[in-house]
């Protein structure tokens, strides 16, 4: 008769071997209560039908047969512990893998966060430019109208479009060459100069009869 006892984390395994080398064995918690009992009783063992009795005069334990030989048994025992930290091993691999992707996750969100809040700051960047264009155009067109007694006049290559262009009537001499801008004329007749060379969207010149001196569309004014 052999008895192997074995203590793993939970369970506290026994194993009875008879002299026809049949296996029994029987699994208990591993707890304080069960360790001393195990440690410091001496047992009995009779067997009863197929299943060992272990016991004293309190305590009855049973084993059962194993249906399997004690090297088989061994040996899955050794498979299954490698199973395990095989299995503890990809648990791990699989913690890691997910904290990378949520460390990857969190570095993408907040470049694209960095992203937008550059794109919204150039937005806001760009408007404030805009507005401060749009002001300074109308403050330019507001000098011009305000040179009306001015004698001689050059707005030469303006590339926005003047309103009110008849208030510069006044002037002696107005030079708006290549305004491109400029399409209308005609409230310009009363002025003694007038340039309008390049301004090719000037079609109709038919008011500026009383222009003395019309420079770039005589042709067009002689038809």
């Amino acid at each position: 008769m052999k008895l192997i006892i074995t203590f793993d984390r939970m369970l506290i395994n026994i194993k009875y071997i008879d002299d026809k080398e049949t296996h029994y064995q029987l699994n208990i918690p591993n707890n304080d209560i069960n360790k001393k009992l195990i440690e410091n009783t001496v047992f009995k063992f009779e067997k009863c039908g197929s299943v060992i009795i272990m016991h004293d005069d309190v305590h009855v334990f049973q084993l059962s047969k194993m249906e399997c030989s004690y090297s088989d048994y061994i040996e899955i025992k050794e498979q299954n512990v490698i199973m395990r930290l095989e299995l503890d091993q990809i648990k791990q691999e699989l913690s890691n893998n997910n904290l990378l992707q949520q460390q990857i996750n969190k570095k993408e969100l907040d470049n694209l966060k960095s992203d937008i809040n550059e794109s919204f700051n150039f937005i806001k960047l760009t408007n404030a430019l805009l507005t401060e264009y749009k002001e300074e155009i109308v403050r330019l067109k507001s000098d011009v109208l305000s040179l009306v007694k001015i004698h001689t006049v050059v707005v030469s290559s303006c590339e926005t479009k003047i309103a009110n262009l008849g208030k510069l009537n006044t002037v002696h001499t107005l030079d708006l060459t290549n305004c491109n801008n400029i399409t209308d004329v005609s409230m310009l007749g009363n002025l003694h100069t007038l340039d309008l060379t390049g301004c090719d969207n000037i079609t109709d010149v038919s008011m500026l009869n009383k222009v003395h001196t019309l420079i770039g569309c005589v042709a067009k004014k002689n038809n």
